[in-house]
């Protein structure tokens, strides 16, 4: 079944998805992969005038979302509405609704999202202020990693393709922060694996822990989805 098939309105579609196992789309155009910018626009207006007539914001629905399934769910690239306000970001509900079925909440890396008020610029100690944020809020086994880098230019590719990513929109935020080129010690996949472990280590997380947030709690989550 497509979303963006007109003649189904799209909350009935997400409806029905999380009676089940329920897949999070976090751009317009991931909704509407086969349609122009305007007709996205369109889509999704569509569905923001569905929201606002239930009385709901889309975090709530979320949130409902996460209560109503029937499997926990991962929740793979975010950070805490509580450390850096953008709507990107997972509200407090949202991560204890998560973590309450069991699931995990995947802190992400994308430059220039998981900052922090204390740091007002984005590198690995703002985006572990989102990791412990979470983890103290809901526990060290419905936490960790997704951390969303590549190897190349990662700021280059949002500034090419901010439009179509949906950036502009769910990044903003009215505090003045320093812009980087990279986020520092998280560049890509390698230097992330690597950095995250050694900053667990040298803030005195166990072996345990360690193995439990960098694959541990998403492989658990997806043997018992796929059990």
């Amino acid at each position: 079944m497509k979303i963006c098939e007109e003649k189904i309105p799209p909350l009935m579609v997400f409806q029905e998805l999380f009676n089940e196992n329920v897949l999070f789309a976090r751009g317009i155009n991931w909704l509407y992969p086969d349609k122009t910018e305007e007709q996205r626009l369109m889509g999704f207006a569509n569905i923001s005038s569905e929201l606002l007539m239930t009385g709901k914001t889309l975090g709530e629905y979320l949130t409902d979302a996460v209560m109503y399934s029937k499997k926990p769910i991962i929740m793979s690239h975010v950070g805490a509405k509580g450390v850096w306000d953008i709507k990107r970001m997972a509200g407090d509900d949202l991560i204890k609704a998560i973590g309450a079925k069991g699931g995990v909440v995947g802190i992400e890396a994308a430059p220039h999202t998981t900052m922090s008020k204390t740091k007002m610029t984005h590198d690995l100690d703002s985006f572990m202020e989102h990791f412990e944020y979470v983890k103290n809020m809901v526990g060290i086994d419905h936490v960790g990693f997704g951390v969303d880098c590549l190897y190349g230019d990662h700021v280059g590719v949002h500034h090419a393709f901010a439009q179509a990513l949906s950036i502009a929109a769910t990044s903003k935020t009215g505090a003045e922060y320093e812009e980087v080129p990279y986020v520092k010690y998280l560049e890509n996949p390698t230097e992330s694996s690597w950095n995250i472990i050694r900053w667990l280590v040298k803030h005195n997380y166990s072996d345990e822990d360690i193995g439990k947030v960098i694959g541990g709690n998403a492989i658990r989550v997806l043997q018992e989805v796929w059990a």
